[in-house]
């Protein structure tokens, strides 16, 4: 069976919406060009996506306050959803370099036990990829 070609949104993200980190950026850099690339789908009406703040250096009493609000140690950097369906994206911002913790690792094979799609991710092409399944699937159905 051959490749499905890319879907007209994900072409117009490579064009309107691509922002390649360079080789010095950090997973908060990367993380926010992805989140552009986000919002670029967001606006068309193709999916809805949330940051969840669980990485990043914070005070003691900061970690106390979302530690006590649920945030949980691991749980992936965004989460996607897409109109009509049932499962979610959850992708995971690093560099290169990076390596998931034993909490992100648990929370991945949660996730994937659970039916979900968990990624990680080191660009927006990486994204692009990722999304073109989904996006490829909804339109071959009929509901984008």
């Amino acid at each position: 069976m051959s490749k499905p070609t890319e879907s007209r949104f994900v072409m117009a993200a490579k064009v309107r919406w691509r922002r390649e980190p360079t080789a010095d950026d950090n997973e908060l850099r990367r993380q926010g060009g992805i989140a552009k690339t986000l919002r670029g789908f967001q606006s068309l009406g193709l999916l809805k996506f949330a940051a969840i703040p669980n990485g990043g250096k914070r005070s003691k009493k900061s970690a106390s306050i979302l530690k006590n609000q649920g945030v949980s140690p691991g749980f992936p950097d965004l989460v996607v959803t897409f109109p009509k369906t049932l499962t979610h994206l959850y992708l995971e911002t690093k560099t290169p370099a990076g390596r998931l913790s034993r909490g992100q690792i648990e929370w991945h094979e949660w996730l994937k036990d659970c039916g979900h799609k968990c990624s990680v991710v080191q660009s927006v092409d990486d994204v692009l990829e990722e999304l073109s399944f989904f996006l490829h699937t909804l339109n071959r159905i009929g509901l984008i």
